[in-house]
């Protein structure tokens, strides 16, 4: 294969290699982790160049380097489809089952009396998702997926079941073949499409920023609940940072106003006076913390008050 790019800024390089690997996972999440590994040069500027084999068929888009003779390109044939969903809808419409997953080796599998079973191992089950619908649970070995059969004994084999997920149109009826305590069945399932990976955010002139409580947040967090909004970002020295906030906290509560989404949080914020205190409701793992923000305005001003920033 001969790889093309313009790495470091000179313009129109080649390089000559091999392909040494085809559906590499590189384990990043939210990426769809089907590499083709190869040794030609993928340097600093080279992504978004071509891949082409001898005939001159580009069969991939140059994507990432990762040490000398190791470059990744993303397979030509997704490329493909993700145009086609730009095209089509402006934006990537991926099939979303909802499920996290680890490979089954064999001495599990034997451990579980169950030798001659291939599959993947569900960790967890997304909440409202197509596959708590369908009924999946914790424990379950997923043996087929709409008719394909799975293998995965080692962590970068999960990509085959990401793959045939994504490659599924949102609205999908699919079947999902499962081992459930020595007994096999078959569920159905109606794929959605991917939920918001990048949140929505709201920064406040109180020294704090705020974002959307996204499923990959609410599980990679381990957040007590749902509802709520995620600080994001506490500026040193604010406001916010004298309150005693920090990243991680999820605010519940602004002033009384019940705090659920991104767009309430918007609201009880511009509801607030801007000359006095407010109290802020948050959770920080199991605990309740309350934290009061004074305005700089009201610091500077009400000198009569003798408020340290330590009892704020």
């Amino acid at each position: 294969v001969i790889a093309i790019g313009n790495p470091y800024g000179l313009e129109g390089s080649v390089s000559l290699g091999i392909v040494s690997a085809k559906g590499r996972d590189l384990r990043t999440e939210q990426l769809l982790n089907d590499f083709i590994q190869t040794d030609a040069m993928i340097d600093h500027g080279s992504s978004g160049g071509p891949l082409i084999n001898l005939k001159g068929e580009v069969i991939g888009i140059n994507s990432r380097g990762q040490g000398r003779g190791i470059g990744f390109t993303i397979p030509i044939d997704t490329a493909k489809r993700v145009a086609g969903d730009l095209l089509d809808q402006g934006r990537i419409a991926r099939g979303y089952l909802g499920v996290t997953l680890q490979p089954l080796p064999r001495d599990l599998a034997r451990y579980w009396g169950e030798p001659g079973v291939h599959g993947v191992v569900v960790g967890s089950v997304a909440h409202d998702s197509p596959a708590e619908h369908a009924g999946l649970q914790v424990g379950d070995v997923i043996t087929k997926f709409d008719g394909e059969t799975l293998h995965a004994e080692k962590e970068e084999d999960l990509g085959q079941f990401q793959r045939l997920v994504a490659q599924r149109s949102a609205g999908r009826a699919v079947n999902i073949e499962i081992v459930r305590g020595g007994a096999s069945k078959t569920l159905h399932a109606s794929l959605t499409t991917q939920p918001k990976f990048v949140p929505d955010e709201q920064e406040t002139q109180h020294g704090f920023t705020v974002e959307e409580v996204t499923e990959s947040s609410f599980r990679g967090q381990r957040l007590p609940q749902r509802e709520g909004v995620l600080v994001s970002y506490v500026e040193s020295g604010s406001e916010a940072d004298e309150a005693g906030m920090e990243r991680g906290d999820l605010i519940v509560e602004l002033e009384k106003s019940r705090v659920a989404t991104l767009d309430e949080f918007r609201k009880a914020l511009g509801g607030l006076p801007s000359d006095k205190p407010f109290l802020v409701r948050a959770l920080r793992g199991d605990d309740t913390r309350f934290l009061l923000l004074s305005p700089r305005a009201v610091t500077r001003g009400d000198k009569s008050a003798g408020t340290s920033p330590s009892a704020r």
